[in-house]
């Protein structure tokens, strides 16, 4: 929810900067960029900070094993044999002695991930693989240091699926009313996103992307749309279509088939199975859901709109938002099938572009991660504008099932340097530390401060 009285104060200064669509002459871009450095709840932030959580690696390991035979290859997030989520996020097969190339990410704060090697008989070899932006290298045998042979780790369907399903992935939080400033709690849209890469067996035609998308919170009162974009990836290496079908226990995202919200996003094709072409013409994006109420509600409408509700981001049931059963979130699972090998072993979870889009005086805005703050996917709304430049941001991607703020507290605060406040202002592992300094404070998001952020 945005803070009404900030709004006021800054609206002609915003009726100013949308003008910018139609004359820039007429837009004053150091005056609001003044305005937003202004609003932002942390002062004096890290010039270079880009708001990531995760790096990127290309991995490559090799299977150094002395039985003969096809091994399976999988990089988990966590030790898989922990009694937390281990977060499956590649998996391919390979003969001994071969290599699996694959592209991953992995938490900033804690640069490890676990490489497993299951042989026909499921017997399986763990290896912890510290890993850096770059690459990667691992070899994992029986010999191998640090890995350890684990006979009773036969990981059975039922397993695989608990494993699956619980993969950290990434949470994304969204203010909804770029390009104005807000009140930063993150929580106007709140999603999680897990991808997991498949590498191709010997014969088969495709390597597969699996997407898994869950809506987790709406805490605006406004439209919202929201889509995937996979930059880099075309329809040449992946086709015009894709798989979707509703997560596991879960209803599926769905469009509101209203004529009014379909100017924020156009649903792929009559079964919603087809990609939309970023306007590069390049890019393919999956178009996720066109209103976030009608999604998150299961389809509850009022007085013949989807019924505008806060959703999951009040502190307790009842404090004038509706709070949805873990089991009634909707998610739905996108696969994606790449004919090009080799570009799908370079793909990056870094290059899927979760965005949303809202409404704002008139004219349909994109509110991305900082890594695309400015491109322009399915609307053209920036207009050659160099105002939005800066690194503040409107959403951010953190690892894990986020716990995000309550409902009109900061997501963290820091007017001088030894003040801080909101959601995340534990001392050494707070918002603002970070905010002010990306080298401090990286795991700030484990830290919540209690009666400040929604429950998991």
């Amino acid at each position: 929810m945005k803070n009404s009285v900030r709004l006021l104060a800054c609206a002609g200064l915003v009726s100013v900067c949308l003008c910018a669509c139609k004359d820039t002459d007429l837009f004053v871009e150091d005056t609001y960029i003044e305005q937003v450095r202004a609003s932002f709840p942390v002062k004096g932030i890290d010039p270079g900070q880009q708001w990531s959580t995760t790096g990127t690696t290309l991995m490559r390991v090799t299977v150094r094993m002395g039985r003969p035979g096809s091994y399976t290859v999988k990089v988990f997030s966590q030790q898989p044999d922990s009694a937390g989520a281990a977060g499956l996020l590649a998996c391919g097969s390979v003969a001994g002695g071969q290599t699996l190339v694959t592209a991953v990410s992995y938490p900033l704060s804690s640069p490890l991930v676990y490489v497993a090697v299951a042989d026909s008989a499921g017997v399986m070899t763990v290896c912890p693989a510290p890993v850096s932006g770059g690459e990667t290298a691992l070899e994992v045998g029986d010999a191998a240091a640090g890995s350890r042979p684990l006979a009773a780790c036969r990981i059975s369907p039922a397993e695989a699926a608990r494993l699956k399903a619980a993969g950290t992935g990434l949470t994304y939080c969204y203010e909804d009313n770029f390009p104005a400033p807000g009140d930063c709690d993150f929580n106007d849209v709140v999603m999680g996103l897990q991808l997991e890469k498949r590498h191709r067996r010997a014969g088969a035609q495709c390597d597969t992307l699996v997407a898994r998308v869950g809506l987790r919170a709406v805490g605006s009162l406004k439209p919202i749309a929201a889509a995937l974009r996979l930059k880099g990836v075309s329809a040449a290496c992946v086709g015009g279509t894709f798989g979707l079908e509703a997560a596991p226990g879960r209803p599926s995202l769905g469009f509101y088939d209203i004529e009014r919200y379909n100017t924020l996003l156009h649903k792929g094709g009559d079964d919603g199975r087809s990609f939309l072409t970023a306007l590069d013409g390049q890019d393919v994006v999956i178009p996720l859901f066109n209103d976030a109420h009608y999604a998150i509600s299961g389809g509850e409408k009022e007085e013949g709109d989807a019924k505008r509700r806060y959703y999951n981001t009040k502190a307790a049931p009842g404090a004038g938002g509706e709070t949805v059963a873990e089991d009634r979130l909707p998610a739905s699972v996108y696969t994606l099938y790449f004919r090009d090998s080799a570009a799908f072993a370079r793909f990056a979870p870094d290059k899927a572009d979760l965005f949303i889009i809202e409404e704002f005086n008139g004219a349909c805005y994109e509110v991305h991660t900082l890594a695309f703050k400015q491109d322009e996917v399915v609307h053209r709304w920036r207009e050659g504008s160099t105002a939005y430049a800066d690194n503040f941001p409107w959403a951010i991607a953190v690892p894990g099932v986020f716990s995000y703020p309550v409902e009109g507290t900061p997501i963290g605060s820091s007017p001088i340097s030894n003040v801080l406040g909101g959601a995340y202002q534990t001392r050494g592992h707070s918002f603002g530390e970070w905010a002010r300094d990306r080298s401090k404070a990286a795991d700030w998001y484990g830290y919540p401060r209690a009666g400040l952020v929604c429950p998991r």
